[in-house]
């Protein structure tokens, strides 16, 4: 069965296209769709099941419309039609068995130009319980859409698409977004911390002590707007060793 071509850094230059329309025009013989992989952060929330057991659903985005690596932007204007009479979740686009659907999608919609939907993982799956456990420690961080583009704009730019599938994967094709993404979450989450101990210790501290905690914490921030995947080991050192300086 033909496979989804992923996008990467370098598909424009291994297939010598300038644009979308371009690419599909020399894969669409040998591949059933295109997939790109994004960097996602999930919303979870308890809900009652039909026999009122509590079930966990995770709110996700599964794509927007900003400018990609290529400078160019996939419209979110998907025909939802067939993908909601079969809305699975997928491990890493393998659709070879039923082993593989690790869960299912409920309300998948473009809003605010952004794809959503809200997940549940599969608990007769022992790879949909390894999905959500992965994801509730913060290690499953990248998710990829499998399409078919239908419509280009004058710059060859994919204007419409027929959406198949969901995936969760492993090594996205810009794993410098998701380490950003992820190691940010953590340390924005370190970071409120220290800030409500700050603000908590304001009205007892003088004014030098509270000043380079601030300076502190600008460096805090500092490091974290800086931080890349390939140099990730010494931006965390750096924001440690902030963070220790407040104690």
């Amino acid at each position: 069965m033909r496979k989804f071509l992923s996008i990467n850094q370098k598909t424009f230059q291994d297939y010598e296209v300038t644009n979308y329309e371009e690419l599909w025009n020399k894969v669409k013989a040998t591949h059933k769709g295109l997939a790109i992989e994004v960097p996602v952060t999930f919303e979870k929330t308890i809900v009652k099941s039909a026999d009122d057991k509590d079930e966990e659903v995770y709110t996700m985005v599964m794509s927007d419309d900003k400018e990609d690596r290529h400078g160019d932007f996939v419209m979110q204007n998907f025909d939802l039609k067939f993908f909601k009479k079969n809305p699975v979740l997928i491990d890493s686009h393998n659709y070879t068995s039923i082993t593989h659907i690790i869960g299912r999608a409920h309300n998948v919609r473009v809003e605010d130009n952004k794809l959503k939907g809200e997940l549940q993982f599969s608990k007769a799956n022992p790879k949909g319980v390894l999905a959500q456990a992965m994801v509730d420690e913060g290690t499953l961080l990248a998710s990829s859409i499998g399409f078919i583009p239908e419509d280009f704009d004058a710059k060859g730019r994919i204007t419409k698409s027929q959406l198949l599938e969901l995936s969760m994967v492993s090594v996205p094709a810009n794993p410098r977004s998701v380490m950003e993404r992820a190691v940010e979450n953590i340390v924005e989450k370190i970071v409120e911390e220290v800030v409500s101990e700050v603000v908590e210790v304001k009205q007892i501290e003088t004014s030098t002590i509270f000043d380079k905690r601030k300076a502190i914490l600008n460096s805090i921030a500092k490091a974290v707007r800086d931080l890349e995947a390939q140099n990730l080991a010494k931006h965390k050192v750096k924001i440690l060793q902030s963070i220790r300086q407040l104690k």
